[in-house]
Parts: structure tokens; C-alpha cells; sequence
């Protein structure tokens, strides 16, 4: 059966009409334009959507903190090792002789050096009999106008004074003479042991040097000024080798007494030359030498030290060292 010719412009059966686009009014500037399609209804439990309203820009998402790298664990601490016992102190060693400057350094400081003089002076009968011991007495007086004269060497120079006659004494100990308010007299007795006096020199400047220099000084060569009118009453060898012991120091073996003294005799009357040249030290090498000196008719035993040098910090009384450090 023929079916009759269809029109274009109707919609064919069963088939739906065309949607016919819905006109669309222009928007105010900056008035969202709706969707064309509706919206879809909201899930239950949701606000609506008011499609007039401008949408909110999403929330910016904030970036994850940044994880931070676990600390690393610390390094295992090395156990120390147990302390080593504590040995005990050792006991105080004995004080020792102090060595010469030749062996250690004095200080820069001049004023800290103290020259040890002592008046080494014989008592003996003989000495009362000459009148040489009035003389020697007033050497002591006579030193202490020089040193009012002279404060730089009084300042640096310390006095003793010693007897002897059978036995030797300090009857002066080591001191600032001008600070002394009384001065010893020397009185006679007995007969004249040099033994006596070097061995009691010895121990005595040993001990003066000692206590000089634990009281900060640096200590001069020693100088001894030796008065005596007569021959020694001593066997010979007993009085060389007390003067032995007192003198002699070997450097290179450290043996002997290091604080050796320099002596300077002075002969009074009736003394022997011969003997007291004996007693001079150092005698060698002739620059440090020292030398006797004799009583005269225009000489006495204070001038003679005076003129001599052996109480001052001259070259020539110090030049055979020093025991400061």
C-alpha cells in the first residue's frame, strides 16, 4: 500500500516535538548568566543552590606541612676510660747548696742583688798585747761613716761580723749596718785557730746565702775581709784543709762548696806575709785574684778595706761571681 507523501515541517509519529532554544535576556554586567540547563535537584540533606548567587571560588588548598626529617639519633658516647690512681706526693726534698749565677741567671733588677761581707777578725792574746784589736774595733764605726756617705752601696751590701781564737763566733750576724743602733767590741781571748774560722765561714754563709735568697735576693759572690796579726796555732794540715773545704769548687763535677767566698787578708803587726798569702782566694786567674794587704805606719785595716774595694759591688769585689740565681 502506497503511504502519502511526509511533510517536512511535522514531526514524525512516536517521535517527540524539537526543544525550541529559549530566548535568553541579556545580564546586567557582572550578573552570572544562569545555566541553560537547569540544576539538578539537591541530594537529600543539602542546601540549595541558589543559581542567581555568585559560586564561592573554591577554598585554596593549603599545601601539607612540610614533614620534618627524624633527628638523627645521637653518636654512642665513648665510656671513659677509669682514672689512673694518684700517686701520693712525693716528700719535700731537702733544700740544696743554691747554684752560683755562673749555673743560673740573676734578676735584671740591681737593686735585688745583695753583696754578704764579713769582718773575719782574730782575738788571740797576741792581737790585745799589739794593740791591734783596739784597731780592729774601730773598723766597725768606720764602715758604718763610708756607708752613710755612699746609700747606693749600703743598699747592697749586708754585714757580719766574726771572732776567732780557739773557736770561732758570729758576734755581728749578717745585717744592714746602718740600721744597727750598737755595734759589738771585740774582746780577746786564747789563741788563734784559723780552722776555726773557716770552718765556722763555711756553715755560716751557706746559711746566710740560703735565707738571702728565700727572701728574693740574688746573692753576690761572698766577700770575706781576714784580720789577724799572727801565725795560725793549728796544725798545718788541719787549718789547709778546713781553708780546702771552704774554698775549692770544681765546676765541671759540681764538687766542692759553690758558694765559695773571695778572701782578702790584711796582715796587722807582727803578722807573717808568707802565711796570710795563703789565705788569699781566689788567687788565679789574675784578672779575678784578690789580694793581701799590710798594715803600715800610714795604713790601717779600715783604710786598707776601704781602698781594697771588698765592701762594695765593684767589678773587682764581685768578679769572681755570684752565688745569685
Amino acid at each position: 500500500m502506497t503511504q502519502p507523501p511526509t511533510d517536512p515541517t511535522q514531526p514524525a509519529p512516536n517521535q517527540p516535538a524539537p526543544t525550541q532554544p529559549v530566548p535568553t535576556e541579556p545580564t546586567a554586567p557582572g550578573v552570572p548568566t544562569p545555566p541553560s540547563t537547569p540544576p539538578a535537584a539537591p541530594a537529600p540533606g543539602e542546601n540549595p543552590v541558589d543559581p542567581t548567587q555568585p559560586v564561592a571560588p573554591p577554598a585554596p588548598v593549603e599545601s601539607p606541612a612540610p614533614v620534618e626529617a627524624p633527628a638523627a639519633a645521637p653518636a654512642p658516647t665513648a665510656t671513659p676510660a677509669p682514672a689512673a690512681p694518684v700517686a701520693p706526693p712525693a716528700p719535700a726534698v731537702p733544700a740544696q747548696p743554691v747554684p752560683s749565677s755562673i749555673d743560673t741567671p740573676a734578676p735584671q733588677d740591681d737593686k735585688a742583688k745583695l753583696l754578704p761581707f764579713y769582718l773575719v777578725c782574730d782575738v788571740s792574746h797576741s792581737m790585745v798585747e799589739s794593740g791591734a784589736l783596739t784597731e780592729a774595733n774601730n773598723i766597725l764605726p768606720s764602715l758604718v761613716q763610708a756607708l752613710e756617705k755612699d746609700p747606693i752601696i749600703c743598699d747592697k751590701v749586708r754585714f757580719g761580723v766574726m771572732d776567732f781564737s780557739d773557736d770561732a763566733r758570729m758576734v755581728l750576724p749578717l745585717c744592714d749596718l746602718l740600721e744597727q743602733t750598737t755595734l759589738p767590741q771585740l774582746e780577746g781571748r786564747g789563741r788563734t785557730s784559723y780552722k776555726a774560722a773557716f770552718d765556722l765561714l763555711r756553715t755560716q754563709i751557706e746559711r746566710d746565702v740560703n735565707q738571702l735568697k728565700a727572701d728574693g735576693f740574688a746573692v753576690h759572690r761572698p766577700a770575706v775581709f781576714f784580720l789577724s796579726d799572727g801565725a795560725p796555732t793549728d796544725a798545718e794540715p788541719d787549718w789547709k784543709a778546713a781553708f780546702a773545704a771552704l774554698t775549692q769548687y770544681d765546676k765541671a763535677s759540681g764538687t766542692g762548696n759553690r758558694m765559695y767566698p773571695n778572701i782578702i787578708p790584711f796582715g796587722l803587726q807582727g803578722a807573717d806575709p808568707r802565711i796570710l798569702q795563703e789565705v788569699i782566694h781566689p788567687k788565679n786567674p789574675p784578672e779575678r785574684a784578690m789580694r793581701l794587704f799590710m798594715a803600715d805606719q800610714d795604713q790601717t785595716a779600715a783604710s786598707a778595706g776601704r781602698s781594697s774595694g771588698s765592701w762594695s759591688t765593684s767589678p773587682r769585689a764581685v768578679r769572681a761571681g755570684s752565688t745569685g740565681a
